[in-house]
């Protein structure tokens, strides 16, 4: 059975397992060819010979371990290097990392990684939309038993099916029951082991590679997974460009986990798990200080050097980008492409290595109003959004002098004791908000006379039990 949607939630990974399959696979009964045709074989080919037969006999951990023996023993080979590169890029798919998320942190029912990856109809599961017949695919996901018995969780529910509002209910019931102390140690765990240095010695293995250093695949091998998936992998050879491809996407996914990381997500969510439609104010009586934000230091800065090393990667996966373009720029015909797309290419090109040099140097990126459609200048200070701790909870909440405890005010601002019957709450400070997008505010009529600061007010009988927290 094929689905839809696993183009959409694994479409790089499965992306990059069919073509490594395909490219592994580019055999003649089991014996690796040569990109060359008809030249003698080279003793490296003996060694991914025994890789790729390891491969169609199923074990690809072996097949793995050969290619990357290939390569080291033979570290100017093309061919070893591409075959070791995909292995290894597969490979990240299979990581316990990535299983742990999967399984554990976000309740998919029996994800197994590569074998997944292959045929994903297994581990994915219909969700009827509401109201209508129509039904979408999902990653099954199991239903916390606390969960079942809600109001939340029944009222999803269409005639007693599970619906895609359904699924987002349980994502995040599964979120909250299997992370209820927070996500530093997976986000880091991460970094560490799939997309740390394995993942850059894969990145340095495939920069030794020309642009036209390509393999052909065998077209029986690409009819045979064109069988079993949403993708239609084409004919053809394979080679560095897809590789670069590949590693830029899993770059932009290492960025924004380095930039997610430099922050603190770790916080009690276990007085979560409850019916949230009935959920009273008498909720907040039985809070502790691991679960209240300032006490906890939820979402400030870890100081862990996560940010800088964002700001790298973020600036590194841009410029190979424009690398990238450089080269289908020269061939266009292998994106379809004629001389007439060239300038738009181009365009994009620049667009890409701008960008990544203002990220370096921490300015200011100013968008055109053609893009954004609006009459006035708007622009993005990479500055302030690769600033450790530039947009920390302790930031947006004005806090109690010398205190790790929000400030209450009333709606003049002024520093309250919340009693029955007065106005109290928190002082909301968006200006590092407004520093981040410049000009946006400035012309928004909303905020015509505003000066970056907003009063978030509570009932008497909340702001009563927040500041008891607290104070």
């Amino acid at each position: 059975m094929k689905s839809t949607l696993s183009t959409k939630i694994n479409a790089s990974l499965l992306s990059l397992l069919f073509l490594t399959m395909s490219a592994f696979a580019a055999t003649n009964d089991g014996d690796v060819k040569s990109s060359s045709t008809g030249a003698p074989k080279e003793p490296v080919y003996e060694v991914l010979d025994a890789g790729t037969k390891s491969l169609l006999n199923g074990d690809f951990d072996d097949a793995r371990d050969q290619y990357y023996a290939a390569y080291l023993q033979y570290p100017l080979s093309k061919d070893a290097i591409l075959y070791s590169a995909l292995a290894d890029i597969v490979a990240i798919s299979a990581d316990p990392s990535i299983i742990s998320l999967m399984q554990d942190r976000f309740g998919v029912i029996s994800y197994r990684g590569i074998a997944d990856l292959v045929d994903p109809s297994l581990f994915l599961k219909s969700y009827r939309l509401s109201y209508t017949n129509e039904a979408v695919a999902y990653p099954a996901l199991s239903v916390p038993s606390w969960f079942k018995a809600t109001k939340a969780y029944q009222d999803s529910l269409y005639n007693g099916q599970e619906t895609e509002e359904t699924w987002f209910a349980v994502f995040a019931a599964n979120l909250i029951d299997r992370n209820d102390l927070g996500f530093n140690h997976y986000i880091d765990d991460i970094l560490e082991s799939a997309l740390g240095d394995s993942f850059e010695d894969i990145a340095s293995r495939i920069a030794k590679l020309n642009f036209n250093d390509n393999v052909v695949i065998d077209q029986r091998i690409i009819e045979a997974f064109n069988e079993i998936t949403d993708i239609d992998i084409p004919y053809g050879s394979y080679g560095r460009a897809e590789l670069e491809a590949i590693t830029i996407s899993l770059r932009f996914l290492k960025a924004s986990l380095e930039w997610y990381a430099s922050y603190n997500w770790d916080t009690d969510l276990s007085f979560l798990k409850t019916d949230w439609y009935d959920m009273g104010v008498d909720v907040l009586d039985t809070l502790t200080d691991s679960q209240l934000p300032f006490k906890n230091s939820f979402l400030t800065d870890r100081n862990n050097g996560m940010m800088s090393k964002s700001k790298a990667s973020f600036s590194k996966a841009l410029k190979d980008s424009a690398v990238l373009i450089d080269y289908y720029a020269d061939n266009l015909e292998v994106l379809g492409m004629t001389e007439d797309d060239l300038s738009s290419l181009l365009f994009v090109r620049y667009s890409l290595e701008l960008t990544g040099d203002i990220i370096s140097d921490g300015d200011i990126l100013l968008i055109p109003t053609d893009i954004t459609e609006l009459d006035y200048d708007v622009g993005i200070d990479f500055g302030k959004l690769f600033t450790p701790g530039f947009l920390a909870l302790n930031k947006f909440i004005a806090q109690d002098e010398g205190k790790s405890r929000p400030r209450f005010v009333d709606q003049y601002l002024d520093p309250v004791v919340p009693q029955e019957g007065k106005r109290a709450g928190f002082e909301i400070n968006l200006n590092n908000l407004i520093e981040l997008a410049p000009g946006l505010w400035d012309n928004a009529e909303l905020f015509d006379d505003f000066d970056g600061k907003l009063f978030l007010e509570f009932t008497p009988e909340v702001a009563q039990k927040l500041y008891k927290l607290y104070y």
